[in-house]
């Protein structure tokens, strides 16, 4: 499993440990699929990484901002 990092571009493969404050400036929950940046790694003693993610659609509005563990992204890589 490779390294992921703030900034990152990712895809959500699992809801499982997903926390998503549902608010009402987003549009909707995460889905399996959705694609995300990762726009803050969290660390603390003794606990998995964690990594916030932000959906955005076409126009720039977030859809959502949730918190997965690892096991719940995998990175997008870009192809040339």
């Amino acid at each position: 499993m490779s390294a992921i990092r703030e900034l990152d571009v990712v895809r959500v493969i699992s809801l499982e440990g997903m926390r998503c404050g549902l608010e009402e400036r987003y549009a909707r929950a995460p889905r399996i699929g959705d694609i995300a940046a990762v726009v803050m790694l969290l660390r603390a003693p003794k606990h998995a990484d964690g990594y916030l993610c932000e959906c955005v659609a076409e126009d720039g509005a977030t859809c959502w901002l949730a918190t997965f563990p690892r096991g719940s992204i995998e990175a997008v890589v870009a192809t040339p």
